[in-house]
């Protein structure tokens, strides 16, 4: 008797072609164009140096609990870095924002002068490293372009770099031959990870591995199955146009079922979909699989009416996901040797926009959590001497704080970042 299986992923697969299969399971695989084989030269771009790392190659048992990891959360939309990391004694402040300043009684006093927004306690107890006024020197208002800048580690909006700033991490640090060093989880694979020597994927589910497990009673599964194997090892795999589709069939096969085997049981953080999403990343790096880099999404921070209700809600959020992450961290005996960093295209304009909400800005903050020293760090700008647009001053370049990101990994700024960025002083308690 046939088993009939009810599944999202079956009508998502019956609508789409074969260059479409492996991403409508929810697993999008990025091969690597040397996957299996070190490049007889390394690849190249315009700004960096792509000298290979002496960490490359490394094989992925090397690779696990005592190795550094990454975690990066993605605030999308423009966290407003002004009420995340307040100036609690500034009288400007409340001037600019009669509708959403934030009462220096309710704030969590993080150094001299300077306070957590209420919704932080969890972080702000356990111990938060501040950057403050993290941008760009040229701004840009669009999400497109910003994000862009942010995911390509590209600073001046030039346009330099070939892959993302986090795929050239990968490149330096992983372990080519496995099944992925770098992954984003979410709905879309993010640009940050492409990377050009190892393999790097976006997973939107860890649910997903289920449809790579054999079950023999499971006639349609074991259909499916059979028909990804036989695509992805057709002859038309052999075509260029077809190759690519081939490859990342086989790695989102591959990844998947190291996944099933090795990741452990999912908790729940709470948080929403960011806590589920950091109970993914704590499986994927306990993992055997080589994965040294993480990518989470949170979205909803384009908050243009009711900012101050709504960038409450994300931050509680947020504080309770990111918290119990590295108390899951700390359990797994992986806390020591992970760092939590966000990012964020811009942040929101310094003054209130006449909807009880703020428009888009350009500096903001970022905030580290892990093996780091506790404080604020960087320079605040100042609120009396705004930009044209009325928004905060750049005081640490993005390359300044990507430089950071690469030092903890062990890679030198130099060879993954245009120009000579050095890392932050301080930030990192190594």
């Amino acid at each position: 008797m046939v088993k009939i299986m009810h599944r999202r992923e079956f009508l998502k697969l019956g609508l789409v072609g074969a260059a479409g299969a492996a991403a409508a399971t929810g697993i999008q695989a990025i091969p690597s164009r040397h996957r299996g084989s070190e490049p007889s030269s390394p690849p190249s771009d315009s700004t960096l140096d792509t000298q290979p790392d002496t960490t490359v190659g490394q094989s992925a048992a090397s690779v696990k609990s005592r190795a550094r990891t990454l975690v990066v959360i993605e605030l999308d939309g423009g966290n407003d870095g002004l009420n995340t990391l307040v100036p609690m004694e500034s009288g400007v402040y409340r001037d600019l924002r009669p509708a959403t300043f934030l009462e220096s009684k309710d704030l969590h006093k993080v150094a001299d002068g300077f306070g957590l927004h209420p919704a932080l306690a969890r972080l702000a107890k356990r111990g938060t490293a501040a950057v403050a006024g993290v941008g760009v020197a040229k701004p840009d208002g669009s999400h497109f372009e910003m994000l862009h800048r942010w995911w390509m580690g590209d600073s001046g909006g030039d346009g330099g770099p070939q892959y993302g700033f986090l795929g050239r991490l990968a490149d330096r640090i992983g372990d080519p031959h496995a099944p992925a060093v770098g992954i984003g989880l979410g709905d879309n694979f993010n640009p940050a990870l492409s990377a050009a020597k190892v393999a790097t994927i976006g997973l939107g589910d860890l649910s997903v591995v289920d449809l790579f497990v054999p079950k023999a009673d499971d006639a349609m599964l074991t259909a499916f199955q059979k028909g990804i194997d036989g695509l992805s090892r057709s002859p038309l795999a052999s075509i260029p146009l077809a190759a690519p589709v081939a490859s990342g069939m086989r790695l989102a096969v591959e990844t998947a079922g190291l996944l099933n085997h090795q990741s452990g049981e999912q908790k729940d953080l709470g948080g929403g979909d960011l806590g589920k999403a950091l109970s993914q990343a704590a499986r994927l790096l306990s993992a055997d699989v080589g994965v040294r880099i993480v990518q989470v999404t949170m979205g909803g921070f384009d908050t243009h009416t009711g900012h101050r209700d709504q960038h409450a809600r994300l931050l509680g959020m947020f504080d309770e996901a990111v918290n119990a992450f590295l108390d899951e961290l700390d359990a797994r005996g992986l806390g020591a040797t992970t760092l939590v960093a966000t990012t964020s295209e811009f942040g929101r304009r310094t003054a209130d926009n006449g909807s009880n909400g703020l428009d888009h800005g350009a500096a903001s903050c970022a905030l580290l959590f892990g093996p780091v020293n506790a404080g604020v760090h960087g320079e605040q700008p100042p609120l009396d001497r705004l930009d044209d647009g009325g928004n905060l001053r750049t005081t640490v370049d993005l390359a300044s704080y990507y430089a950071t990101l690469a030092s903890w990994l062990g890679v030198d700024p130099t060879g993954v970042l245009a120009g000579s960025p050095r890392a932050l002083n301080g930030v990192l308690r190594t």
